[in-house]
This record gives C-alpha cells, sequence and structure tokens, in this order.
C-alpha cells in the first residue's frame, strides 16, 4: 500500500496522534502504578511497624519475664539453701540428742549400778551388825538365863 501524497499528512497526523495516546496512556499506566506501588509501600510499611512494635513488646515480656523468672529462681535456690542449712542444723541437734541421751543413759547406768553396790556394801554392813546384835541377843539371854537361875537358886 502505497500512500497518495495527500495521504501522507493524514498519516503522519495519525501517526503523532498515535504516539501521543501511547505515551499518554503510558503515563496513565505509570501513574496507577507508582500509586499502586505506594500504596504497597505505605501498607508494607506500616505492616513492618506493627512487626517491629509487635516484637518490641513480646521482647520487653520476655524481658520482664525472665527477670521475674530469675528473680523466682534465686528466692529458690535461698530457700533451698535455708533448707539445707536447716537440715543440717536440725541433723547436728539430732545427733546432739542422741550424744547426751547416751551420756545420760551411761551416767544413769553408772549411778544405779553405784546404788546396787553402795545397797548392797549397805545390807551387807547391815547383815553384819544384824548377826552381831544376835550373838549379843544370844549373850545377854544367856546372862538373863543365868541371872535368873541365880537367882531363883
Amino acid at each position: 500500500p502505497y500512500l497518495s501524497r495527500e495521504g501522507y499528512p493524514l498519516a503522519w497526523e495519525l501517526e503523532m496522534w498515535r504516539r501521543a495516546e501511547e505515551k499518554r496512556l503510558k503515563q496513565l499506566w505509570d501513574n496507577k502504578e507508582a500509586k499502586r506501588i505506594a500504596v504497597l509501600e505505605a501498607d508494607f510499611a506500616r505492616r513492618l511497624s506493627e512487626r517491629e512494635e509487635s516484637y518490641a513488646r513480646r521482647r520487653n515480656d520476655l524481658s520482664r519475664l525472665e527477670k521475674r523468672l530469675k528473680t523466682a529462681l534465686f528466692e529458690c535456690e535461698m530457700q533451698e539453701k535455708a533448707l539445707k542449712s536447716g537440715e543440717n542444723a536440725l541433723e547436728e541437734h539430732k545427733k546432739k540428742l542422741h550424744r547426751e541421751y547416751e551420756q545420760q543413759t551411761h551416767e544413769a547406768m553408772l549411778s544405779l549400778k553405784r546404788l546396787r553396790d553402795q545397797h548392797k556394801h549397805e545390807m551387807s554392813i547391815l547383815k553384819l551388825h544384824n548377826t552381831e546384835l544376835k550373838q549379843q541377843n544370844k549373850v545377854l539371854k544367856k546372862r538373863y538365863e543365868s541371872c535368873s537361875a541365880a537367882q531363883k537358886v
């Protein structure tokens, strides 16, 4: 298709219009694309900010929780130390009481043995004294009988 001379200006005008339309449509498309990108970037920035805030809150919550856990752990360790110390003191007190009981039992047994020995000794002295008194009584009875017999005569 060859154009005549009169068709060139029309073709030229049509080509210029096409190029202008393409340029306008490309600008429209670029503007829409730029707006959509701006919206997406703003949404992404907002979501990123929300995530950062959420992360910061969680990190603070975890930090507070960690401090509470460390405090609780420290308190548990102190209670455990106090409990072990108390158990040790109780065990030492138990040993001391057992030693005192053994000592007192030993002393009581010694005292009981001394009392038995003393009682045996006193009993032997009393038996000896009783035997002496019986002999004196026999002697006095014989004297009495001989005095009584002498008076009767």
